[in-house]
Protein backbone atom coordinates (compact mmCIF):
# COMPACT_ATOMS: atom_id res chain seq x y z
CA UNK A 1 0.00 0.00 0.00
CA UNK A 2 1.79 3.66 -0.69
CA UNK A 3 -0.31 6.47 -0.04
CA UNK A 4 0.99 9.71 -1.30
CA UNK A 5 5.40 10.00 -0.16
CA UNK A 6 3.93 13.10 1.69
CA UNK A 7 1.36 11.30 3.90
CA UNK A 8 2.19 12.64 7.79
CA UNK A 9 1.89 11.05 10.46
CA UNK A 10 -0.35 8.29 11.68
CA UNK A 11 2.75 5.17 10.77
CA UNK A 12 1.57 2.75 13.14
CA UNK A 13 -2.01 2.67 11.52
CA UNK A 14 -0.16 2.36 7.74
CA UNK A 15 1.50 -0.71 9.35
CA UNK A 16 -1.17 -2.17 10.56
CA UNK A 17 -2.61 -2.03 7.00
CA UNK A 18 -0.07 -3.07 5.45
CA UNK A 19 0.14 -6.41 7.72
CA UNK A 20 -3.46 -6.90 6.36
CA UNK A 21 -2.56 -6.93 3.23
CA UNK A 22 0.74 -8.55 3.62
CA UNK A 23 -1.20 -11.63 5.06
CA UNK A 24 -4.00 -11.31 2.73
CA UNK A 25 -6.59 -12.20 5.63
CA UNK A 26 -8.58 -9.43 5.15
CA UNK A 27 -11.54 -8.61 7.13
CA UNK A 28 -14.51 -7.38 5.06
CA UNK A 29 -15.90 -4.64 7.25
CA UNK A 30 -12.81 -2.22 8.50
CA UNK A 31 -13.94 1.21 10.14
CA UNK A 32 -11.31 3.84 10.40
CA UNK A 33 -11.85 6.00 13.52
CA UNK A 34 -10.27 9.33 14.40
CA UNK A 35 -10.70 12.72 14.45
CA UNK A 36 -10.89 14.95 11.37
CA UNK A 37 -8.27 15.58 8.85
CA UNK A 38 -5.59 13.13 10.20
CA UNK A 39 -5.66 11.17 6.94
CA UNK A 40 -8.40 8.85 7.22
CA UNK A 41 -10.17 8.63 3.81
CA UNK A 42 -6.67 9.26 2.24
CA UNK A 43 -5.52 5.94 3.44
CA UNK A 44 -8.55 4.13 2.85
CA UNK A 45 -8.53 5.21 -0.68
CA UNK A 46 -4.62 3.88 -1.16
CA UNK A 47 -5.43 0.73 1.07
CA UNK A 48 -8.71 0.00 -1.53
CA UNK A 49 -6.57 0.55 -4.33
CA UNK A 50 -4.02 -1.79 -2.90
CA UNK A 51 -6.92 -4.23 -2.53
CA UNK A 52 -8.16 -3.98 -5.82
CA UNK A 53 -4.16 -3.94 -7.44
CA UNK A 54 -4.85 -0.85 -9.34
CA UNK A 55 -4.02 2.62 -9.61
CA UNK A 56 -6.89 3.69 -11.60
CA UNK A 57 -8.61 6.93 -9.98
CA UNK A 58 -11.82 5.67 -11.14
CA UNK A 59 -12.06 1.81 -10.58
CA UNK A 60 -15.26 0.12 -11.24
CA UNK A 61 -15.05 -1.77 -8.41
CA UNK A 62 -14.61 0.54 -6.38
CA UNK A 63 -17.67 2.94 -4.79
CA UNK A 64 -16.57 6.31 -2.78
CA UNK A 65 -19.53 7.37 -0.90
CA UNK A 66 -19.72 10.80 1.07
CA UNK A 67 -22.34 13.08 3.02
CA UNK A 68 -24.89 14.86 0.30
CA UNK A 69 -27.02 17.88 0.83
CA UNK A 70 -27.77 21.15 3.21
CA UNK A 71 -27.80 18.21 6.12
CA UNK A 72 -24.71 16.61 4.99
CA UNK A 73 -25.94 13.34 5.70
CA UNK A 74 -26.00 9.82 3.38
CA UNK A 75 -29.46 9.20 1.98
CA UNK A 76 -31.10 6.40 2.47
CA UNK A 77 -31.64 5.94 -1.72
CA UNK A 78 -27.54 5.60 -1.81
CA UNK A 79 -27.48 2.83 0.88
CA UNK A 80 -30.26 1.02 -1.09
CA UNK A 81 -27.91 2.00 -4.33
CA UNK A 82 -25.25 0.39 -2.48
CA UNK A 83 -26.56 -2.84 -1.47
CA UNK A 84 -28.27 -3.60 -5.31
CA UNK A 85 -25.08 -3.02 -6.44
CA UNK A 86 -23.21 -5.38 -4.34
CA UNK A 87 -25.35 -8.15 -5.38
CA UNK A 88 -23.06 -8.19 -8.56
CA UNK A 89 -20.14 -9.68 -9.15
CA UNK A 90 -16.68 -7.61 -9.62
CA UNK A 91 -16.60 -5.81 -13.17
CA UNK A 92 -12.46 -6.04 -13.61
CA UNK A 93 -11.26 -7.08 -10.00
CA UNK A 94 -11.80 -9.82 -8.03
CA UNK A 95 -12.93 -8.06 -4.98
CA UNK A 96 -15.65 -4.97 -5.10
CA UNK A 97 -15.49 -2.51 -2.35
CA UNK A 98 -17.28 0.54 -1.03
CA UNK A 99 -15.72 3.33 1.33
CA UNK A 100 -18.18 5.28 2.64
CA UNK A 101 -16.82 8.36 4.68
CA UNK A 102 -18.25 10.32 7.48
CA UNK A 103 -20.20 7.02 8.75
CA UNK A 104 -21.88 8.30 11.19
CA UNK A 105 -23.75 11.13 9.28
CA UNK A 106 -26.23 8.29 8.25
CA UNK A 107 -29.52 8.51 9.58
CA UNK A 108 -30.81 5.61 11.55
CA UNK A 109 -32.88 3.81 8.81
CA UNK A 110 -30.00 4.37 6.42
CA UNK A 111 -27.56 2.48 8.99
CA UNK A 112 -30.39 -0.28 9.40
CA UNK A 113 -30.17 -0.64 6.12
CA UNK A 114 -26.72 -0.92 5.83
CA UNK A 115 -26.45 -3.52 8.21
CA UNK A 116 -27.90 -6.26 5.70
CA UNK A 117 -24.47 -6.50 3.82
CA UNK A 118 -22.62 -6.10 6.77
CA UNK A 119 -24.53 -9.12 8.50
CA UNK A 120 -24.13 -11.22 5.38
CA UNK A 121 -21.60 -9.76 2.95
CA UNK A 122 -20.86 -11.48 -0.20
CA UNK A 123 -17.17 -12.92 -0.69
CA UNK A 124 -16.10 -10.55 -3.05
CA UNK A 125 -17.16 -7.76 -1.16
CA UNK A 126 -15.55 -5.44 1.43
CA UNK A 127 -16.70 -2.57 3.53
CA UNK A 128 -14.48 0.67 4.29
CA UNK A 129 -16.01 3.26 6.69
CA UNK A 130 -14.27 6.42 7.97
CA UNK A 131 -15.80 7.73 11.67
CA UNK A 132 -14.73 11.10 13.16
CA UNK A 133 -17.37 10.44 15.42
CA UNK A 134 -17.88 6.52 15.47
CA UNK A 135 -19.95 6.64 19.15
CA UNK A 136 -22.35 8.08 16.96
CA UNK A 137 -22.64 4.69 15.23
CA UNK A 138 -25.16 1.55 15.51
CA UNK A 139 -23.53 -0.38 17.93
CA UNK A 140 -24.38 -3.43 15.88
CA UNK A 141 -22.34 -1.79 12.93
CA UNK A 142 -19.53 -0.88 15.49
CA UNK A 143 -19.62 -5.16 16.34
CA UNK A 144 -19.04 -5.76 12.88
CA UNK A 145 -16.09 -3.65 11.82
CA UNK A 146 -12.58 -4.02 13.10
CA UNK A 147 -11.69 -0.68 13.73
CA UNK A 148 -8.48 0.60 12.19
CA UNK A 149 -7.39 3.72 15.29
CA UNK A 150 -6.22 7.29 13.56
CA UNK A 151 -4.60 9.75 16.44
CA UNK A 152 -4.16 14.01 15.77
CA UNK A 153 -1.28 14.67 13.91
CA UNK A 154 2.19 15.60 15.72
CA UNK A 155 3.07 19.30 16.21
CA UNK A 156 5.99 18.60 14.85
CA UNK A 157 3.93 16.74 11.71
CA UNK A 158 2.02 20.06 11.22
CA UNK A 159 5.01 22.26 11.08
CA UNK A 160 6.79 19.92 9.10
CA UNK A 161 3.33 20.52 6.50
CA UNK A 162 3.22 24.53 7.51
CA UNK A 163 7.09 25.50 6.82
CA UNK A 164 6.11 23.65 2.86
CA UNK A 165 2.94 25.67 2.19
CA UNK A 166 3.08 29.02 4.00
CA UNK A 167 5.50 31.40 4.79
CA UNK A 168 3.87 33.22 7.31
CA UNK A 169 5.19 34.56 10.23
CA UNK A 170 2.64 32.78 12.74
CA UNK A 171 3.47 28.86 12.05
CA UNK A 172 3.59 28.17 15.93
CA UNK A 173 0.30 29.36 16.75
CA UNK A 174 -1.37 28.04 13.46
CA UNK A 175 -0.09 24.72 14.63
CA UNK A 176 -1.69 24.86 18.08
CA UNK A 177 -4.63 26.04 16.67
CA UNK A 178 -4.79 22.68 14.70
CA UNK A 179 -4.73 20.20 16.84
CA UNK A 180 -3.43 18.13 14.90
CA UNK A 181 -5.37 18.42 12.26
CA UNK A 182 -4.54 18.90 8.51
CA UNK A 183 -7.90 19.96 7.11
CA UNK A 184 -8.14 22.93 10.00
CA UNK A 185 -4.77 23.74 9.29
CA UNK A 186 -5.87 24.36 5.88
CA UNK A 187 -8.63 26.37 6.75
CA UNK A 188 -6.79 28.56 9.04
CA UNK A 189 -4.57 29.19 5.58
CA UNK A 190 -7.31 30.15 4.12
CA UNK A 191 -8.09 32.75 6.76
CA UNK A 192 -6.32 34.96 8.88
CA UNK A 193 -5.60 34.31 12.43
CA UNK A 194 -7.19 37.43 14.40
CA UNK A 195 -6.90 36.97 17.55
CA UNK A 196 -8.83 40.73 18.24
CA UNK A 197 -13.19 39.39 18.19
CA UNK A 198 -11.98 37.18 21.02
CA UNK A 199 -10.60 40.19 22.63
CA UNK A 200 -13.22 42.47 22.19
CA UNK A 201 -15.49 39.81 23.81
CA UNK A 202 -13.03 39.47 27.11
CA UNK A 203 -12.90 42.89 27.47
CA UNK A 204 -16.47 44.16 25.95
CA UNK A 205 -18.71 41.64 25.79
CA UNK A 206 -18.89 41.45 22.13
CA UNK A 207 -20.76 38.50 20.60
CA UNK A 208 -18.61 36.64 18.10
CA UNK A 209 -19.53 36.85 15.18
CA UNK A 210 -17.79 35.14 12.19
CA UNK A 211 -16.19 31.58 11.07
CA UNK A 212 -16.92 29.27 13.79
CA UNK A 213 -14.21 26.86 12.52
CA UNK A 214 -11.33 29.70 13.26
CA UNK A 215 -13.59 31.36 16.74
CA UNK A 216 -13.87 28.73 18.34
CA UNK A 217 -10.82 27.10 18.62
CA UNK A 218 -9.05 30.57 19.40
CA UNK A 219 -11.85 30.91 22.54
CA UNK A 220 -10.38 27.61 23.92
CA UNK A 221 -6.67 28.47 23.69
CA UNK A 222 -8.26 31.85 26.08
CA UNK A 223 -9.83 29.77 28.32
CA UNK A 224 -6.34 26.87 28.35
CA UNK A 225 -3.97 30.24 29.21
CA UNK A 226 -5.94 30.72 32.01
CA UNK A 227 -6.00 27.64 33.54
CA UNK A 228 -1.94 27.76 32.78
CA UNK A 229 -2.17 30.45 34.49
CA UNK A 230 -4.00 29.73 37.39
CA UNK A 231 -2.25 26.40 37.88
CA UNK A 232 1.28 28.25 37.85
CA UNK A 233 2.54 26.56 34.49
CA UNK A 234 5.22 27.99 32.51
CA UNK A 235 4.24 31.08 30.66
CA UNK A 236 6.30 30.09 27.71
CA UNK A 237 3.67 27.72 26.75
CA UNK A 238 1.35 30.55 26.49
CA UNK A 239 -0.83 31.34 23.38
CA UNK A 240 -1.96 34.67 24.07
CA UNK A 241 1.72 36.21 25.22
CA UNK A 242 0.49 39.88 23.56
CA UNK A 243 -2.24 39.85 25.80
CA UNK A 244 -0.61 38.62 29.18
CA UNK A 245 -1.68 41.45 31.27
CA UNK A 246 -5.09 41.06 30.18
CA UNK A 247 -4.88 37.52 30.58
CA UNK A 248 -3.76 37.99 34.49
CA UNK A 249 -6.32 40.74 34.91
CA UNK A 250 -9.02 37.91 34.29
CA UNK A 251 -7.68 34.99 36.90
CA UNK A 252 -10.01 35.90 40.02
CA UNK A 253 -12.83 35.68 37.40
CA UNK A 254 -14.69 31.77 38.04
CA UNK A 255 -13.36 29.45 35.09
CA UNK A 256 -15.32 26.97 32.91
CA UNK A 257 -13.46 23.50 33.17
CA UNK A 258 -11.68 22.63 30.27
CA UNK A 259 -13.47 19.62 29.67
CA UNK A 260 -17.06 21.33 30.12
CA UNK A 261 -15.77 23.99 27.79
CA UNK A 262 -14.60 21.25 25.25
CA UNK A 263 -18.01 19.63 25.02
CA UNK A 264 -19.66 23.10 24.74
CA UNK A 265 -17.32 24.45 22.32
CA UNK A 266 -17.39 21.03 20.05
CA UNK A 267 -21.83 21.15 20.54
CA UNK A 268 -21.51 24.68 19.26
CA UNK A 269 -19.08 23.94 16.07
CA UNK A 270 -21.17 20.69 15.12
CA UNK A 271 -24.57 23.20 14.93
CA UNK A 272 -22.36 25.33 12.90
CA UNK A 273 -21.76 23.06 10.35
CA UNK A 274 -25.34 22.21 10.48
CA UNK A 275 -26.09 25.87 9.57
CA UNK A 276 -26.94 26.86 12.31
CA UNK A 277 -25.42 29.92 12.90
CA UNK A 278 -22.84 30.68 15.85
CA UNK A 279 -24.71 32.25 18.64
CA UNK A 280 -22.97 34.67 21.45
CA UNK A 281 -20.36 33.79 23.11
CA UNK A 282 -22.29 34.50 26.04
CA UNK A 283 -24.46 31.59 25.68
CA UNK A 284 -22.04 29.56 25.38
CA UNK A 285 -20.03 29.91 28.51
CA UNK A 286 -22.98 30.10 31.33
Amino acid sequence: MQPSPSFLGNQLAQKHLSSLLASNNIPQALLFSGPEGVGKATLAKAFAKSLLNSKKQDHPDLSILTPEGKSLTHPIENIRALINDFALPPYEATRKIVLIEDAERMLPYAANALLKILEEPPIYGYLILTSSHPDKLLPTILSRCTEIPFQPLSKADILTYLSAHSDRHDLDQLATLSQGSLSRVQNLLEGTLDPAPIIEFITHGTPLDGDPEELLPLLHYWFRDLHLLKAGGNPAHIFYKDHIDLLHGQLQKPLPSLEELHYRLTDALEASQRGIKLKTTSSLLT
